[in-house]
């Protein structure tokens, strides 16, 4: 009677062993899942961030000729992540404001007229980063900012 208690108890801690081990395991697999993801978001951010910057510059050399500038969009060099630009309002002065043809669809209710000649120039953009690729987990990241290009 002795070693058939012995048998089942031996049973018995080994399939407690084996419960231990899946569930530490499902907490590693977790864990490593949450470091991937968070690699890709902070990834995407500092991308977010650079196509903040390449909007402005892109924003700054664009010719005008009194017209607004149109929505674009910036991929990342290993094709990861899209981000796509546009600019919201534009902020002009008054004194040129003569300069933006209203006509413009790319500029029908995004010019406001301001009057502080330092804010001359300000412009809200709108920049959503998103990613393309399927092999990383989806990340979509909604950034607006007040710039001066």
């Amino acid at each position: 009677m002795r070693s058939g208690f012995n048998l089942l108890m031996a049973i018995f801690i080994l399939l407690l062993l084996a419960g231990l081990s899946v569930v530490t395991l499902q907490y590693a697999k977790i864990k490593a899942h949450h470091y991937a993801d968070n690699y890709v978001k902070e990834q995407a951010k500092l991308f977010a961030q650079s196509a903040l910057e390449a909007a402005i510059l892109h924003i700054h050399g664009v010719k005008r000729d009194g017209k607004c500038v149109a929505p674009f969009s910036f991929k990342d060099p290993k094709n990861r992540y899209e981000a796509n630009v546009s600019v919201l309002y534009y902020y002009i002065s008054d004194k040129n404001a003569s300069d933006i043809d209203p006509s413009d669809p790319t500029c029908q209710n995004r010019v406001r007229i301001i009057q502080t000649p330092e804010s001359n120039g300000y412009v809200v953009i709108d920049l959503v980063v998103h990613s393309i690729n399927g092999n990383t987990a989806p990340v979509r990241i909604h950034k607006r900012s007040l710039q001066r290009p």
